[in-house]
């Protein structure tokens, strides 16, 4: 099987997880498309992969029937002989290749997927924040609060101080 090129996933990937505050309308709206396409990618790459075992597999079968006729006059070949030598096979070795690249691609899916998830969650955080005026200018209220968040302490002390000037 011939390998496809690895996935570029990267600078899209960093793309497509990141999120604009001043945006969240089109990122709300964007959000299913962008999970669906990793986790399609996911099943995709994972499909890739398991064909990629199953070649391996082939490749090696082949390679072994083809070592075992070669070396069935020599009497010292033995079944760790036989592993090396079909360990040492050109397909084999590209083929094991293929699949170790696929195993990497599978595991940057998962991630890019989970990554996806956080996504979510993290704009339906923004959304209550922005709903609850989180990223507003302060008020009035909020200065007042501050000020009413001293202790019996500190207010009494404040209006001593106050009398005295």
């Amino acid at each position: 099987m011939k390998r496809k090129k690895s996935i570029e996933h990267d600078d899209e990937y960093l793309r497509d997880r990141t999120i604009d505050p001043l945006s969240l309308d089109v990122h709300c709206v964007e959000q299913p498309i962008l999970f669906d396409k990793y986790f399609r990618l996911l099943v995709d790459v994972e499909g890739e992969f398991e064909t990629a075992k199953a070649d391996l597999e082939l490749a090696r079968a082949e390679a072994e029937i083809k070592i075992r006729e070669r070396l069935s006059s020599d009497k010292k070949a033995t079944e760790s002989k036989i592993r090396s030598i079909l360990e040492l096979d050109p397909k084999v070795k590209a083929q094991k290749q293929i699949v170790s690249e696929l195993k990497a691609d599978v595991a940057f899916c998962k991630v890019a997927k989970e990554g996806m998830i956080q996504r979510g969650n993290t704009l339906d955080n923004l959304v209550k924040l922005h709903g609850q005026n989180y990223f507003a200018g302060p008020t009035a209220g909020v200065a007042r609060r501050g000020a009413d968040a001293g202790s019996e302490s500190q207010r009494k002390k404040l209006k001593k101080r106050l009398k005295r000037d």
